[in-house]
């Protein structure tokens, strides 16, 4: 097989199966792909090169086929999808024509060479039409104007613009343990970026963001501290550590299959907590019950971008309210968990206003401190373009 060819006929498989399946792509992306390592890389960045300009992508698709991109084979669609989006970033024109074409071959659609051929070639002939200023950051229109609404067309075109890098490698360093590779975050301690997964094999990956929303529960020796949908455990077992084996700390998530892994994953970390099975909106603790309790809220996610580019592809206008419906309910159950003076941190990892300030002003939030990020509505902001992390609203309530 030429080269090239299999990282393209790779991706778009991956690609086909994320836009027109709903699969995951970090998920499918994490496979044991049978490639060579540099194949495999290859086919990373392609796919997540495609997801991420999807929107600037299918424009050019549009005006270069005389086929609607609805109507298209899926796996030509996507094929198409993953070249035009290498040639738009400056991909060789001859070799990615080649190698696309030969994939399709590959790939069984044959018969459709020629049409992706000329397709191609279309593109690499024809001056490129001036993106709209939303493709131009790879947005979905309603996305960036509801960005710009609520911060301001500036602000918004530099989230969305570092939404489109690739995300760091973070880990979580625990007490008493050093790496001999990498770069500490500043301002969010434990949290360490490194150079590849090879050097930290034995650490878990968790963004400084998360680190952070961990950090802000201050958690004690001798606390009582309730997780509220706590898998897959990383946070989890930051509180573990911040409790240095004193106190009480339960787990709860209302998924029964993401409760045992998240418990095999902490046994193997070598730590014991009790996890329930629970919906957050109903818990089954006594009112007063927990000194600190950390709310990890279910969210749009559109903070976690670089890593998981096909959010903004799903999300519809309604989704922000939708989910700040959820997060109201979480927060009105657990806050009477809390003891006289306790603390609940309200976290999640996205940026619409309906599902971060909106809810730390109608339950009177704090912005947390010693942390870095900006103080916004009541809460703090992280995000990718201000912290180099994840995009991440904390606020404290309660206390």
């Amino acid at each position: 097989m030429k080269p090239g060819v299999a990282a393209r006929l790779h991706a778009s498989a991956i690609v086909a199966q994320v836009l027109d399946e709903g699969a995951h792509s970090n998920l499918l992306l994490d496979r044991d792909l049978p490639l060579r390592p540099v194949e495999r890389a290859s086919t990373h960045r392609l796919v997540m090169d495609t997801l991420r300009w999807l929107v600037r992508t299918d424009q050019v698709l549009a005006g270069a086929s005389r086929v609607p991109i609805a109507d298209l084979d899926p796996e030509v669609r996507s094929a198409l999808r993953v070249g035009i989006t290498e040639l738009l970033l400056g991909g060789d024109a001859h070799g990615v024509v080649d190698s696309t074409v030969e994939a399709v071959r590959q790939g069984g659609a044959g018969r459709a060479a020629g049409f992706v051929n000329a397709v191609l070639r279309t593109v690499t002939r024809t001056e490129l039409p001036i993106p709209d200023p939303a493709a131009a950051v790879g947005a979905p229109v309603w996305i960036r104007d509801r960005l710009a609404a609520q911060w301001s067309t500036e602000e918004a075109d530099a989230f969305l613009g570092a939404t489109l890098e690739p995300a760091p490698i973070t880990v979580r360093v625990r007490p008493g343990e050093t790496l001999p590779v990498g770069e500490p975050v500043e301002g969010i301690v434990g949290a360490w970026v490194v150079p590849t997964r090879a050097d930290v094999a034995r650490h878990m990956v968790m963004d400084a963001a998360s680190t952070a929303a961990a950090l802000a529960v201050e958690a004690r020796p001798g606390d009582a501290v309730l997780d509220v949908a706590a898998a897959p455990g990383n946070k989890t077992l930051a509180l573990v550590d911040a409790m240095q084996g004193g106190g009480f700390l339960v787990a709860t998530d209302r998924n029964p299959e993401r409760v045992a892994v998240a418990r095999r994953r902490l046994v193997a970390a070598g730590a014991e907590v009790p996890w329930v099975v629970a919906d957050g909106t109903m818990p089954p603790f006594s009112a007063g019950s927990f000194d600190r309790i950390l709310l990890d809220a279910p969210c749009t996610g559109l903070g976690t971008l670089r890593r998981r580019p096909e959010i903004k592809l799903r999300l519809d206008e309604g989704s922000p309210d939708r989910m700040a419906e959820l997060q109201r309910r979480l927060v009105t159950a657990s806050l009477p968990l809390l003891r006289p003076g306790g603390r609940l941190v309200y976290s999640v990892c996205t940026v619409f206003a309906e599902e971060t300030t909106a809810i730390a002003t109608e339950f009177g939030g704090r912005p947390p401190h010693g942390l870095p990020g900006r103080v916004w509505g009541g809460g703090l902001l992280l995000a990718p373009h201000l912290t180099a992390s994840d995009g991440m609203f904390i606020t404290l309530l309660g206390g």
